[in-house]
């Protein structure tokens, strides 16, 4: 019994110290692992910790060389490293111009979570960034973005319908209406950027049954711009009324809900905007006349707004784009100053933020900043030592997608100044801001490819105000051959008949007709043409009508002009034209005497002075043919008569001499001379 008790004893001790060697040699295997997941976990925290130090590139570095090692040193979990991934991306989009880098990881991503169960925020989320790099990353991207953004969707509704108490997946699922709708407005595919928006919409209302909420708002502000848009891109099935009177409809609502300023400050901003830019787009900026002052106090409510509200332009970019649409309502009224003013704060906005992005907007050398030594200094400026962008082949994609709608809108700042200075007869200032808008388009001439028509434009008008009418009406069929809609192709037509009516050669006035008859014609079947438009069409086939002497023609198109000017464009310009040329068909007589003096009075106003000289030659015909009379229209006497003539020919020519003598200045200045050559040449690529 000894013996069995000492090889019982020996047996167990043999068990134990087998089990202790297995344990030992488990542990030496698993300590490598250990290890590397402390150390994984050290890079999570560094990276935070860099992150919370605003140290974006450390915070990369440090989930970069986890993300490096996850395959094989780190062995860290499937979620964690897509975790990681996602939180590169997001930073490198954020901090960096690496969206290749970005777009690698989200996919990584998307790879390493579709067999995983519990992470589809995750998931949704690392689609929506995926979706705005491809987004960023151009046309090229466009299918990648369309499917991202789908399967984004898919998942939030679904996720959505398993679990509707969290609030999360709703938001998600609005995230993705909208993002969807967006993406198919890029393609102009107006049915699915409709469905997606209603669907939103019905979602929102669900929630909210007859309750106002923000929303609702956004979404009904979001349906209205892809209506003006689908209008402007000359689809009949807009239907912008119904979309305005919806978004009205929603603000009503949410202001009679929501009664906190700050909450809702931007998003009121935003829909102000809007629909500003509706009556605008309609030709109708009598309609808005109030708008430049609402848009005043709304500014005001918006910087002292919550930070976390809604946001929808960056507050730079609203500011500016409220400016210029304030100085578009008040510039056809004659009100240029203010309108310059307007322009001169939207430009002053777009070029501060311009400049902290590091763009330059014309191209050119980088700026070089000098100490009172003369010497630059880095620790005085930090544009010392800054990388600009100076052309189209430096604009990476995250600074080209921040800049976009800051050049955007320089470039149509500048064609509202260029349009004041050549009303107002400062056509050396016309000639400089004319040919900031070729240096751009030139510079940038990918991004800006949407407005290269406007260039056009804007040189031709410049070259009609020379008098080189043959080379205006090339300049302007070049903008309506490069128009990205069919209002803004009519637009360019139209002036470029303009111009050829000018030129003084025999079929000049048939040419022209037959370029306006197509216009006039679709106006008439189209109901969504602007008022602006129809205007121009009637004004336009009124002076081809009257070169071709078919005057009773001519001043029915000038009359129906006139009257919808007056109405609803508002355009005193285009008013004082009108009367003019009506004055001019019809015989001497109180009534032409009283258009020569109301063009000649809308034209001084506006310092428009060849219009005035114009006015003044017909009012001195009509007074040599109809005789002067006082205030009472008791005729004056033959003295008095001729004194009254006589005054009128005097301030005709003093004004004639104005002009000519500031023509001359323009024509022999040779700054002048070399920029209107240049603007003659168009848009070099």
């Amino acid at each position: 019994m000894a013996r069995g008790a000492k090889r019982a004893r020996a047996s167990t001790g043999a068990r134990r110290g087998a089990r202790a060697s297995d344990k030992t040699t488990r542990a030496a295997s698993e300590a490598p692992e250990i290890a590397a997941r402390s150390i994984a976990r050290g890079l999570i925290r560094l990276a935070e910790e860099c992150e919370d130090a605003n140290d974006a590139l450390g915070a990369i570095k440090a989930l970069e060389t986890l993300i490096a090692n996850a395959k094989t040193k780190a062995k860290c979990l499937p979620q964690i490293e897509a975790r990681c991934r996602v939180k590169c991306a997001s930073l490198l989009l954020k901090h960096t111009d690496n969206a290749h880098r970005a777009k690698t990881h989200l996919e990584a991503a998307q790879v390493l979570l579709k067999p995983l169960k519990r992470c589809e925020e995750l998931r949704v989320h690392g689609l929506s960034l995926l979706g705005r790099t491809y987004k960023m990353m151009g046309n090229e991207y466009r299918r990648q973005r369309f499917g991202a953004t789908q399967r984004g969707l898919q998942m939030a509704i679904g996720m959505r319908e398993r679990a509707p108490e969290d609030a999360r997946w709703t938001m998600w699922t609005f995230h993705y209406y909208l993002e969807h709708a967006d993406a198919c407005m890029v393609e102009e595919d107006w049915t699915g950027c409709e469905t997606y928006l209603d669907a939103g919409l019905k979602v929102v209302r669900s929630i909210h049954k007859d309750t106002g909420s923000k929303m609702e708002v956004l979404f009904a502000v979001a349906q209205l711009q892809r209506a003006l848009a689908q209008r402007a891109s000359g689809s009949e099935e807009h239907h912008v009324y119904a979309a305005a009177k919806s978004a009205d409809e929603a603000m009503t609502r949410m202001l009679s809900e929501i009664k906190t300023p700050e909450d809702t400050a931007r998003l009121r901003f935003h829909y102000y905007v809007t629909r500003t830019l509706g009556k605008l787009m309609e030709g109708d900026p009598i309609a808005a006349k109030n708008d430049p002052s609402k848009f005043k106090s709304l500014m005001d409510e918006v910087r002292h707004a919550n930070k976390e509200a809604y946001k929808w332009l960056p507050d730079p970019a609203a500011f500016a784009l409220a400016n210029y649409l304030s100085a578009e309502v008040v510039r056809p009224g004659g009100e240029l100053k203010k309108a310059m003013m307007y322009l001169t704060d939207a430009k002053e906005f777009v070029d501060e933020e311009l400049r902290a992005l590091g763009v330059l907007p014309q191209g050119g050398d980088a700026p070089v900043v000098k100490t009172e030594e003369g010497e630059s200094d880095a620790d005085e400026d930090d544009d010392v030592e800054r990388l600009w962008v100076t052309c189209e082949e430096e604009m990476q994609f995250r600074v080209a997608q921040d800049a976009r709608p800051y050049l955007y809108l320089r470039v149509l700042i500048l064609e509202s100044i260029v349009s004041v200075a050549l009303t107002s007869f400062k056509y050396d200032v016309a000639l400089d801001v004319a040919c900031q808008m070729t240096d751009m388009i030139e510079t940038y001439p990918q991004t800006l490819s949407l407005l290269a028509s406007h260039v056009e434009m804007v040189a031709g008008h410049a070259m009609y105000a020379l008098g080189k009418y043959n080379e205006a009406s090339a300049r302007f069929a070049r903008s309506a051959s490069l128009a990205s809609t069919p209002s803004w192709r009519d637009i360019g037509t139209l002036c470029s008949a303009l111009a050829l009516l000018c030129c003084e050669e025999e079929d000049s006035a048939s040419r022209a007709l037959e370029l306006v008859k197509p216009v006039v014609r679709s106006h008439k079947e189209q109901k969504s043409a602007s008022v602006l438009n129809q205007v121009l069409a009637l004004f336009t086939s009124g002076c081809a009508l009257r070169e071709q002497g078919r005057f009773d023609d001519a001043r029915n198109h000038l009359g129906r002009a006139l009257k919808k000017t007056y109405d609803q464009v508002g355009n005193h310009q285009l008013m004082a034209s009108c009367l003019r040329l009506i004055c001019g068909i019809d015989t001497a007589s109180d009534e032409t005497k009283g258009m020569a003096e109301s063009a000649f009075g809308l034209s001084k106003v506006q310092e428009d002075l060849p219009t005035q000289v114009a006015a003044l030659i017909d009012l001195n015909r009509i007074y040599t043919a109809v005789p002067p009379t006082d205030a009472n229209k008791n005729p004056l006497s033959p003295e008095d008569a001729e004194k009254m003539r006589q005054s009128y020919e005097v301030y005709e020519n003093r004004k004639q001499k104005q002009y000519d003598d500031y023509m001359t200045s323009i024509l022999e200045n040779e700054t002048c001379v070399e920029r209107a050559t240049r603007l003659e040449r168009g848009v070099q690529p």
